[in-house]
């Protein structure tokens, strides 16, 4: 229960206060973290989480179609192996399922959170970006 509460409910939560001053403001922008394993399932991922990125994707798309006209866009972005402490160990074992063999930096996805909160990215809008080296399009 505490993957459920943290990779989706917490997402809900935090959605909920963001939404609320964006509607404030009159505007805003939100990506949501979620995962290649929203997008897939492997058996080295447990059930939980798999569900729990899925939920987020859906989140994602839902809050996105109902503040469409209230001037707020909400996107997700899917991040594949990314080069952190919990990836550390097991980072040989993650390239070698990604066609570009390597892991992201925390920069790559940073970035790609940045340009989906720019006005070059103002048409996008319920999309999940999907950053994983390629990953996904193997499976």
């Amino acid at each position: 229960m505490d993957i459920i509460d943290t990779n989706l409910n917490g997402i809900f939560r935090c959605m909920q206060i963001e939404l609320k001053a964006m509607l404030a403001q009159g505007h805003g922008i939100i990506v949501n973290n979620a995962s290649i394993a929203g997008i897939t399932a492997t058996a080295e991922t447990s059930a939980a989480y798999i569900a729990a990125k899925h939920g987020v994707i859906g989140l994602t798309k839902a809050a996105a179609n109902e503040y469409a006209n209230q001037n707020i866009r909400i996107n997700a972005i899917s991040p594949g192996g990314t080069e952190t402490r919990m990836t550390a160990t097991s980072k040989d074992t993650i390239k070698e399922a990604i066609p570009l063999h390597r892991l992201a930096k925390p920069q790559e996805i940073a970035n790609a959170v940045f340009w989906l909160c720019s006005p070059e990215a103002s048409f996008l809008h319920g999309t999940n970006l999907i950053a994983d080296g390629g990953q996904t399009c193997k499976s």
